[in-house]
């Protein structure tokens, strides 16, 4: 048993580095076999089709991503706090799940047309009304700026801690975690009311 669950988690890590590098559409079944020392055919004992593979690297880190934040929002009441807390624990998801999120970020118009991957929009949604909620607070209490629109700062957000990662990768001696505070800090001091 302990060395089929040690296969499947490592055809799930290659999987996710070769999605990650490659994208969904481009990585073959095949390729992925080649890279664990396995036939592509052995890969169905474990896994009923490449896709069930990509949800569940993705679902994943937006399960995680969907359990912080609404921890967060549940135990940070002062709305500031709560968005800085939100930033952080977002970059701390990602630095966990960075393949998953390049899958996310970098195939979301393949996965959206998957019928499986309908729960996990569904939960990003839910992530996007946290946020939103958050910053409609802060505009509430006086702390944001009434300009600052809560659904779309949520999108921009989100996005912009995601696609730090991406932008990390090509900016040499320049690391993720580096490059999600200079967004957070640039994203909050916009919003907020000096």
């Amino acid at each position: 048993m302990k060395d089929g669950v040690d296969r499947r988690s490592r055809i799930l890590t290659t999987a996710g580095e070769l999605f990650a590098a490659r994208g969904v559409q481009t990585t073959t079944v095949r390729e992925i076999g080649d890279a664990v020392g396995v036939l592509s055919g052995s890969l169905y004992h474990y896994f009923d089709s490449k896709e069930e593979i990509v949800l569940e690297i993705v679902s994943a880190f937006i399960g995680e991503l969907r359990d912080r934040s609404l921890s967060v929002a549940a135990s940070t009441s002062e709305p500031v706090s709560c968005l800085r807390e939100l930033f952080a624990a977002t970059t701390d998801v990602l630095l966990a799940h960075q393949d998953a999120c390049l899958i996310y970020q970098n195939d979301a118009t393949c996965l959206n047309t998957w019928p499986g991957f309908r729960p996990l929009a569904d939960q990003m949604r839910e992530i996007h009304l946290i946020w939103a909620g958050v910053v409609e607070d802060g505009v509430e209490a006086g702390h944001i700026r009434v300009e600052v629109d809560p659904s779309l700062f949520a999108y921009l957000a989100i996005d912009s801690i995601c696609d730090s990662l991406n932008w990390s990768r090509s900016v040499d001696g320049v690391g993720f975690a580096t490059v999600a505070n200079i967004c957070t800090e640039v994203l909050l001091s916009g919003c907020l009311n000096q």
